[in-house]
């Protein structure tokens, strides 16, 4: 019987050994059901994990098969109410992660939620939005008009 988790973390990972330690670390205090997918690694990263986070579960692919397969691989070994999908090189800030749970639990409107995304140099990396389009996403680079074209 598979055990039943509030909050599922599922991690696609691919020779990650330089960030998975750093990824897995911020989300040991989070009581979540953290899976990890390697995607056919051919450094450390599926040793870093069944060693040093032994509670959580390792899913070894044999070929690398994509972000999208991992990520399947991962919601079929898990049974939780609630899968935050993360890539390997994520920082997690503290919290961030308790207040996109609570956004979910407590707006019957959200079906998905997603943290605001920033590049390592902390500028804001464009996403979609509600409305994808190419346009926006060069409109996105312009300065200020995010503020102005919501």
């Amino acid at each position: 019987m598979t055990h039943r988790y509030d909050l599922s973390v599922i991690i696609p990972a691919w020779n990650g050994c330089g960030r998975i330690r750093t990824c897995l670390s911020a989300l040991t205090s989070l009581g979540a059901h953290i899976v990890v997918v390697d995607n056919a690694s051919s450094d450390e990263t599926p040793d870093i994990v069944r060693e040093e986070f032994p509670d959580s579960v390792l899913i070894s692919l044999p070929v690398n098969r994509g972000f999208a397969a991992a990520v399947n691989a991962g919601m079929r070994a898990t049974r939780s109410t609630t899968i935050l999908l993360l890539n390997q090189d994520a920082t997690v800030i503290p919290g961030g992660i308790e207040i996109l749970r609570d956004t979910l639990k407590h707006d019957p409107r959200c079906g998905a939620v997603s943290g605001k995304i920033e590049n390592p140099d902390g500028t804001l990396q464009p996403s979609m939005g509600p409305r994808p389009h190419p346009l926006r996403v060069a409109l996105d680079r312009v300065p200020l008009v995010r503020d102005v074209i919501p």
